[in-house]
């Protein structure tokens, strides 16, 4: 998707002139040329007050590479307490990622990785369309909330010529299991009711 539109100015018959637009490339884009449609403006010499509208298009080519999505997000961390996050991932390029490592970074304080908000994991080798998953302890204040909690996450990995890369940024979202002090106090609840329950024996 181009960024927005760019001013061009006055340009007399066959003149050229040199645009820089940015392009966000999705993760699940195939390498190679595309072409992108592009709506250009103008208003004509000899009749000032008409709007022309033509469309044309720019060439773009996609470098081939490793790219990464997310595929699933699973959490065993209960609100006040901590447990495991297992995120899949999957290389959607078109080159194979090796010594690639997982980095995440929590964007609320509630949510953390052990005492951090950043963590790192091992992931190896992903070729192309292969999944991995990468499983990461977390802990849930006893503040949090049970909604989605938003990790943003990085894959640096090294290329097929042995050059240091990063993906761009995934961001998913991790909901807690439901609260362990909720299971606790239901857990005093059974037994209570069951003391009140019982009699005594004759």
């Amino acid at each position: 998707m181009l960024s927005g539109t760019r001013e061009i100015g006055r340009m007399g018959n066959g003149a050229t002139r040199a645009v820089t637009v940015s392009i966000d490339v999705p993760a699940d884009i195939a390498g190679g040329t595309h072409r992108i449609p592009v709506l250009v403006e103008y208003r004509d010499e000899d009749d000032r007050d008409e709007v022309v509208s033509r469309t044309v298009y720019a060439t773009v080519r996609v470098q081939d590479r490793a790219r990464f999505a997310v595929e699933s997000v699973e959490a065993a961390a209960p609100v006040g307490g901590s447990g495991a996050v297992d995120v899949t991932i999957r290389n959607v390029g078109e080159e194979p990622a090796t010594n690639a490592v997982l980095a995440f970074q929590s964007a609320n304080s509630d949510l953390t990785f052990g005492q951090s908000a950043t963590a790192r994991r091992f992931v190896g080798g992903l070729a192309p369309n292969e999944t991995r998953t990468v499983t990461v302890d977390a802990t849930l204040s006893e503040t949090a909330e049970t909604r989605e909690y938003a990790v943003d996450a990085t894959v640096e990995y090294e290329t097929v010529d042995g050059a240091s890369a990063a993906s761009r940024t995934l961001s998913f979202g991790v909901t807690p299991s439901p609260s362990r002090r909720s299971t606790s106090r239901a857990s005093r609840a059974r037994c209570a009711s069951a003391r009140r329950g019982s009699s005594p024996a004759p």
